[in-house]
């Protein structure tokens, strides 16, 4: 099951129920209304994706680095 199916069915089956969901995935938790961020077992950054992509602490790094690493792999495989 690939990622965005994983993303889809998550939203369909959840809807509006409170959920907490743990993820190393940035395309998962950019979806969230509130984001906590753990490094080693402490609250690091809290808040929206938008707030915490504003502050360019650990949250932002990792979006940026995965979405690098992504468009990376598309290229090989597209040949782009």
């Amino acid at each position: 099951m690939t990622d965005a199916k994983i993303r889809r069915s998550l939203t369909e089956r959840l809807g509006k129920k409170t959920t907490i969901l743990i993820s190393h995935r940035a395309t998962t938790l950019m979806q969230a209304d509130f984001i906590i961020v753990l490094d080693e077992g402490k609250i690091v950054e809290q808040g929206t994706h938008a707030e915490l992509m504003k502050k360019g602490g650990m949250y932002s790094r990792v979006v940026k680095l995965q979405s690098s690493l992504s468009e990376d792999v598309e290229g090989e495989v597209t040949g782009k």
